[in-house]
């Protein structure tokens, strides 16, 4: 995946980037928004033991995508790694696609990410772009880097999209800017 650190992120920007198709180890679940918390906390610390245990790379921050499904949530939250892991029942291979998405960074708690959301779906809409298959957030700074002070979390939001002439992926490179 494109590292935050490849193009400015600073907060309320939105970037047009080209992502690579990544590996991730992750564990799925389905449960009402106010239990989201606390389980993302138990699998990541899962997770990282299990990656530990078989000696597999992390090559970024902890992830989640989010399914709304009336009064519940579809998770799917782990770490991009660098192969590919066999899964055990509880924590199974899965991949973040390669493409286009916009992408920004929000800084503070969670509970105002919904700003972030918005800034993204109004700058693909300005563009004439069309968000595509699932959105997903990486943690770079909050609670899973034991960062205590919600003000000072970091949160990437990256919403694939679609435009009307693709260009197949090799690496990641930035999008070209819309005419």
């Amino acid at each position: 995946m494109v590292s935050a650190a490849l193009w400015d992120t600073r907060t309320g920007q939105v970037q047009a980037c080209v992502l690579e198709v990544t590996p991730t180890v992750v564990t799925r679940a389905a449960m009402a928004p106010d239990r989201v918390a606390g389980w993302l906390s138990r699998v990541y610390r899962s997770i990282g033991e299990r990656l530990d245990r078989d000696g597999v790379a992390v090559v970024g921050p902890p992830f989640a995508c989010y399914t709304a499904d009336g009064g519940r949530v579809e998770i799917e939250a782990g770490y991009p790694v660098s192969v590919p892991v066999a899964g055990d029942g509880v924590v199974m291979p899965s991949g973040l696609p390669g493409g286009p998405a916009a992408v920004t960074v929000h800084e503070g708690p969670l509970d105002s990410l919904d700003v972030a959301y918005r800034r993204v779906e109004s700058w693909l809409a300005a563009q004439g772009f069309t968000p595509r298959g699932r959105h997903w957030e990486r943690y770079l700074v909050g609670e899973v880097t034991h960062e205590g002070d919600p003000a000072r979390w970091r949160t990437e939001v990256v919403v694939p999209y679609g435009w009307e002439h693709w260009i197949p992926i090799v690496h990641h490179r930035e999008a070209p800017s819309p005419s």
